[in-house]
């Protein structure tokens, strides 16, 4: 973390500024200060200056609002609605609306009563609470309008904050509390302050009471501590909520002015005045982290400093002191690294996680890996090493781990809590990721690590008092890993060395296999590093412990007075450290030195830079070394201690290496990441720089007037090969063969001098010129001269040999060279085979379709889901590539495409394997079909297996479609199928009809197969069964199986006569419902009987339904009643029967005395009012709804549209499907049988 000062700004007029406030949405800032001066400016970037510093800001929007009179003491920005509320000690509150570019008033109220203390917004932008000094409380909305308003008597109110669901609002007073209220403005609670209560309860006595300066609550709750409540005297407190009995306490031995969390919650700033180390009075800006621990800080000039403000970006701070606005720039401590290939680095994800984001610098592409409860991280050549928190009781998969960089800091954070909650040992996973993010390698420590470091075998991992090395694998297949697995193989005690009686231990460690025991934290650790052979820890003390790797054995001891180490590195041969303090100050360690105050081996350079935030050695020199200073990049020589020319830089440094400085504009790559997501516009290219040592710029322009100049520069001063290699590449460029092979030599680069040999062999000097344009990666060019000299074959061939496909086909179809379909469909296919393995499955499919590839474009249609595609495939590939057919068919069989899938391995020859998809999907037609056209003679066992499963699972439906061509079994497992839902009840009459009609069609279909000649097959015997028919039904169903069909028919036709009130049919179709007794309950028959026959006032027939009913027996022998009994006078025998329950015979008596008490049975005989109709075959005269002739017998057919007795045969019209009749007249407005839904032709 590294904070400095690089801008301010003059108020107008010299009036101080009390109060300021960044816009996080708009980016606009406002102040306030002394008579009523108001302004609101608005910074913008020079995007065209990425890496040349914060000066390159310019002003975008200045404006001076003219309405307050007095001091501005307060302004608050309502963010989503883009308004800014300003109130002055006057008691004016105004409301400021953008309009057109330009602010201007919108709402004012001026209470004139008392002075304003406190305003907030909620974080919506709906609600506003004001509060003023006499205890009055405002809250209103963003149109203006009052809410509720309510006066605290006797209480001096100061500060006020909503909660970030808007449910809350904190009200402070002058008198050490903080009241919560709802948003209703109901008293809820005072806010816990006892550990400051105590801490002042003597001051108390004294009225010393400290004035509570802020209220600030983070806008949500993704941090474990996002309320702080500070007071001016310098404590702080840290809460979980509002209702936190246990917070984190902090001094920051500051008188406090302000208090601001930035916007991503990481972090807060503290502003005020303290005691500088020279005893003067200085202000100061301290950062720290959400868990309290102080991060950096800064002084600030000037008399007071008021207020603070963030940017969007938490990357600026706006500081308002005296007269001036000054802008700081903040360089926070991320989590990233710098692979060989690859830049990674850490964003904020869900809940306490974070992303790890893998971008790769040549392909742009970019790898995420989610890790929870991260931690720290560091990176070394390919590897990045993450340390995430596990969950007690968790268990570890290759998805988990995380970090922060090796440097740390000590805290001036204390827990009210502390005595409760120990510093007890945390169990940790280490995790090994390569430059994608592929897991290489993990293991689970029981401490609480802190900071983390890694060299090519080992990645150490250290506590505040003690470090644990690990020796991971290269190589690492993943799996799970659980807690009870947890196993240490070094750890190293209590670095400080000390013994109980104050005397140095000497040498040697202590090796435990599970935790660490923690012996003292009086001298923490504050940061490590290693390298090979060293590893190096440095405690907060200045106390810096050196040790050999891999076996970790102390060796030598440094010791830097007023100092707290902050960071450390090494050069590449261990030589020398360089450290970074926390006031950024730069000191060097020179291990070979001799000190000549004490004779001893190793002593610190003469180099102290102040605002040193970066620092790298240089991985081909132990004595160069790059510093950012500020916005500036310094390279040192720590061997003569001589600095080059600052050249300026914002940038993090990556790598340095052949005199060039590579940097990374981080801060941007991570604001664009967050805003655009992981698919930025940019490049990750673009966010980086090369930056030339002096050497090389003062060799260039050497070169730039004379090649041997140059040389005779390098061999006169550092010869160095990065810059022999500068010479060489020059010398290549102007073909200058002699002056190239001897800076080559120089640098002992064989490859090149062969280069150079297989270049002398050309006589041709554009040519030469071409090959050293691809030796020197400048492909463009190359292929440029190879066109120009008519040679596209090398053109095409260089691109191929880079892997540039589509510029091979581009080539390929403007110079059509020899064997040009050949070569195109090479390059197709390769391009194809880019596509697939970087997941591109709609090129990749596309190129492989063009070339015929089908072996590899089935994948590729898998990817993209093309069902269509891998069915239209079917047809293209040939019957002999039958492993690809099968692939296809289980595939699309898993997607439930079954025809699909049994064609493809019928083709590719696998029949039994069809049907068995077949079977095993329910497509037992198609399965029946397969086996009969390729004559499979195992169907029969599979068949028998799967009715028995359905058998199980009462699945009689299925059972019927499988038993279809066995009539008699099919009926069977429908009326099993009645029987069930009768006794379950979720059955009614139109559910039974259907069934019922079932039944009938079966054996029709069945009769029609008969009258063919069909005969039986294998399948026939298979699925005959003795089972399931009830012995009742079994001979009715074979004798008429459409009988079932015809009583519900008839049923629910008398149901619809009646609700159309329709009596007379319905009487008639319900007297033919006596037939089917067996189908009907008796009572269900003759009660509807009685109801249609009351209803059409025919009593007779009422009067007989009811006689039935009062002599409905109860046991098992129903009565078998035809239609004479109705007719005529009902039989002895019928009458003779048990009798029903008394309680329903009882309200059938009173009913009928009701009824009949009224209405005379015979009355419609008496009358001759009754309609009657001649029988066609004995003339008798006989009741127009008789079913059957009182005198001959004969049995009258039902008509199936109106339930009419069809008395003349001449006029009855009969069905094909199920040979049913109907009244040729009721029939015509029908398309489709009423029975069975055949289509009338």
């Amino acid at each position: 973390m590294y904070i400095h000062l690089n801008k301010k700004i003059t108020v107008p007029n010299c009036n101080k500024v009390r109060t300021i406030s960044w816009s996080s949405d708009h980016e606009f800032i406002a102040c306030g200060g002394e008579n009523g001066v108001l302004k609101v400016i608005k910074l913008e970037a020079n995007l065209n200056s990425l890496n040349k510093g914060d000066n390159a800001r310019n002003f975008s929007h200045n404006q001076t609002l003219e309405s307050h009179k007095t001091t501005v003491q307060h302004v608050c920005w309502n963010e989503p609605f883009q308004k800014l509320t300003s109130s002055d000690d006057a008691g004016s509150i105004i409301v400021w609306m953008l309009y057109k570019g330009m602010w201007y008033e919108e709402m004012v109220n001026n209470r004139n009563k008392s002075l304003v203390t406190g305003m907030a917004w909620t974080f919506d932008g709906q609600k506003i609470c004001i509060v003023y000094d006499d205890g009055a409380i405002i809250t209103g909305s963003v149109d203006g309008n009052r809410i509720w308003g309510k006066d605290i008597k006797n209480a001096n109110l100061s500060k006020v904050e909503w909660s970030p669901d808007g449910k809350t609002i904190l009200i402070g007073t002058n008198e050490l509390e903080v009241q919560c209220f709802d948003n209703m403005g109901n008293f809820v609670k005072k806010v816990p302050l006892a550990t400051l209560q105590a801490l002042y309860g003597r001051a108390n006595a004294y009225k010393e009471v400290p004035t509570l300066v802020s209220i600030k609550w983070f806008k949500n709750s993704a941090i474990d501590h996002p309320l702080i409540v500070a007071f001016e005297d310098g404590w702080l407190q840290l809460m979980k909520h509002e209702a936190d009995d246990f917070p984190l306490l902090i001094n920051t031995e500051l008188k406090i002015s302000s208090v601001e969390w930035n916007n991503a919650g990481d972090m807060f700033a503290v502003t005020g005045s303290g005691q500088a180390e020279d005893g003067s009075r200085k202000n100061f800006l301290k950062l720290y982290s959400n868990e309290g621990d102080m991060l950096q800080m800064v002084k600030v000039p000037g008399s007071e400093i008021c207020d603070c403000s963030w940017d969007k970006s938490g990357l600026k701070l706006a500081l308002a002191v005296d007269t001036y606005i000054f802008f700081a720039s903040v360089k926070p401590n991320y989590d990233w690294g710098y692979l060989t290939n690859a830049i990674v680095f850490a964003l904020p994800s869900h809940g306490r996680g974070k992303r790890l984001i893998f971008k790769e610098i040549r392909t742009n592409e970019t790898y995420e890996k989610e890790v929870n409860n991260f931690c720290q991280m560091a990176t070394w050549m390919q590897s990045c090493a993450v340390v995430s928190k596990v969950e007690q009781g968790g268990i570890i998969s290759g998805s988990g781990a995380g970090g922060s960089g090796s440097g740390g800091g000590g805290s001036s954070a204390q827990s009210t809590a502390e005595g409760k909650r120990s510093n007890s040992e945390q169990t940790h996973s280490l995790a090994l990721y390569n430059s994608i993010g592929t897991l290489i390698d993990r293991h689970l420590v029981n401490m609480k690590v802190r900071h983390c470091c890694i060299n090519s075998t080992q990645m150490i991992v250290a506590s505040d008092d003690s470090f644990y090395a690990w020796t991971f694998n290269q190589s690492f297949s993943g799996g799970t890993v659980s807690l009870k697995n947890v196993h240490s193989e070094r750890l190293y005690n209590e670095l400080a060395l000390q013994s109980a009686g104050g005397e140095r231990l000497e040498g040697g460690h202590s090796q435990q296999t599970a935790t660490a025991t923690l012996v003292s934290r009086s001298d923490p650790i504050s940061c490590i590093t290693a390298s090979e052979r060293n590893l190096l820890v440095a405690n907060q003390s200045g106390v810096i412990n050196q040790f050999l790797l891999p076996n970790a054995v102390r060796v030598h001891q440094i010791q830097v007075a007023d100092c707290i180490p902050y960071r450390l590195a090494m050069n590449r041969n261990s030589s020398r450290l360089s450290l970074i303090d926390k006031s950024s100050k730069l000191y060097i360690y020179d291990f070979d030195a001799t000190n000549e105050q004490t004779g001893t081996e190793g002593d610190w350079l003469d180099v102290r830079l102040q605002d040193v935030w970066d620092m790298r050695w240089a991985a081909d020199s132990a004595d160069l070394l790059a510093v950012c200073e500020k916005s500036r990049l310094v390279i040192l020589n720590s061997s003569t201690l001589e600095r080059e020319e600052p050249v300026l830089s914002n940038g993090n440094i990556c790598s340095f290496e052949q005199l060039r400085v590579k940097t990374l504009l981080l801060d941007s790559l991570i604001v664009d990441t967050m805003a655009n997501g992981t698919g930025a516009k940019k490049a990750v290219d673009s966010y980086i720089d090369q930056v030339e040592s002096q050497s090389i710029r003062e060799l260039k322009d050497i070169m730039a007037e004379s090649l041997p100049d140059a040389v005779n520069y390098i061999l006169q001063g550092a010869s160095l090969p990065s810059l022999w290699n500068i010479v060489a590449e020059h010398s290549l460029n102007s073909l200058q063969l002699d002056t190239a092979s001897l800076a080559l030599v120089k640098c002992k680069d064989y490859k090149g001098l062969q280069f150079i040999k297989k270049l002398n062999k050309l006589s041709d000097d554009d040519l030469k010129l071409a090959q050293v344009l691809t030796y020197l990666n400048r492909f463009e060019e190359a292929e440029t001269i190879y066109i120009e000299r008519n040679r596209p074959e090398l053109a095409i061939h260089m691109n191929e040999v880079l892997g540039r496909y589509s510029r091979v086909l581009e080539l390929l179809e403007k110079y059509r060279i020899a064997n040009y379909r050949k070569e195109v469909e090479s390059a197709r296919y390769k391009l194809a085979q880019y596509h697939a393995d970087h997941c591109q499955w709609a090129e990749a499919a596309e190129n492989f379709e063009k070339v015929s590839a089908y072996q590899q474009l089935v994948p590729c249609y898998i990817h993209l889901e093309n069902y269509n595609g891998l069915v239209r495939l079917i047809d293209r590939i040939t019957s002999s590539d039958s492993a690809l057919l099968t692939d296809i068919g289980v595939f699309l069989q898993s997607m439930g495409l079954c025809k699909d899938s049994a064609r493809a391995l019928v083709k590719a020859g696998k029949v039994e394997r069809a049907i068995e998809v077949c079977v095993s999907m329910s497509e037992w037609k198609l399965a029946i079909d397969l086996a009969h056209e390729h004559k499979f003679e195992h169907i029969d066992s599979i068949l028998s297996q799967y009715v028995d499963h359905l058998l199980l699972e009462r699945k009689y439906i299925e059972i019927v479609e499988v038993k279809a061509n066995k009539i008699s079994n099919a009926s069977a497992m429908v009326v099993t199928l009645i029987g069930e839902l009768k006794k379950t009840g979720k059955g009614d009459a139109a559910l039974f009809k259907k069934l019922f009609v079932l039944i009938g069609m079966l054996h029709q279909e069945g009769r029609r197969k008969a009258n063919k000649g069909a005969t039986s097959t294998a399948l026939d015997d298979l699925l005959t069964t003795d089972e399931a028919i009830p012995s009742d039904l079994d001979k009715k169903m074979v004798e008429d199986p459409w009988k079932g069909a015809e009583a519900y028919h008839f049923l629910l036709l008398t149901q619809r006569h009646l609700y159309e009130s329709y009596y007379d049919l319905a009487m008639k179709t319900a007297l033919h419902l006596q037939d089917y007794e067996e189908f009907l309950s008796n009572e269900e028959i003759y009660s509807l009987i009685a109801l249609a026959s009351y209803s059409c006032k025919s009593f007779s027939v009422c009067s007989k339904a009811f006689i039935k009913l009062e002599a409905m027996s109860t046991d098992s022998r129903e009565p078998n009643w035809n239609a004479s009994v109705l007719i005529g006078e009902p039989d002895s025998e019928d009458l003779d029967r048990v009798d029903i329950s008394q309680e329903q015979r009882e309200k059938y008596e009173k009913l009928a005395i009701e009824i009949f008490g009224v209405n005379s049975p015979n009355e419609q005989e008496r009358q001759g009012t009754e309609m009657t109709v001649e029988c066609k075959f004995c003339g008798t005269s006989i009741p127009d709804y008789s079913i059957s002739c009182r005198q001959c017998s004969t049995k009258f057919l039902p008509c199936i549209v109106s339930g009419k007795s069809i008395l003349d045969s001449r006029h009855q019209w009969t069905c094909k499907q199920c040979a049913h009749q109907a009244i040729k007249t009721e029939i015509k407005q029908y398309n489709n049988c009423p029975l069975c839904h055949f289509r009338i032709d």
